[in-house]
């Protein structure tokens, strides 16, 4: 796939912890794309969003320089909803997300190289 639409975010450089996470939202259509690199596996890119309507959300990693990152999505109250492998070549996935329900997004580097992304997100 690597369908493009939505508002695309890119990275803000101090966004490694939540509280500085780069905040976006899903277009009318549910629709966003993040950007970005995570240097290494010690560099965590955080964003944020509040789901717009409940339903599910779609989440497909791209690599622009052969090293995948790994995708974390949690909710406001902590709980770990969904994590890509990208060892075991998973690097998509879908979670039910609910209206008005704050969730955030970590992406970061498995090893030691960095790892250049694009995540494609849709809700439906």
């Amino acid at each position: 796939s690597g369908g493009s639409g939505g508002n695309v975010i890119h990275e803000s450089e101090n966004n490694n912890k939540k509280k500085r996470a780069d905040d976006f939202d899903l277009d009318a259509a549910g629709l966003a794309q993040l950007i970005g690199t995570s240097e290494s596996k010690n560099d965590k890119d955080f964003f944020v969003f509040t789901a717009p309507k409940s339903g599910t959300l779609s989440m497909d990693v791209h690599t622009t320089n052969e090293v995948f990152a790994q995708l974390q999505l949690t909710d406001e109250f902590g709980n770990d909803l969904f994590e890509t492998q990208p060892n075991n070549d998973m690097n998509s996935g879908q979670a039910s997300v609910v209206e008005g329900v704050t969730y955030y997004i970590r992406m970061r580097a498995k090893r030691k190289d960095a790892a250049a992304y694009v995540v494609d997100l849709s809700l439906a």
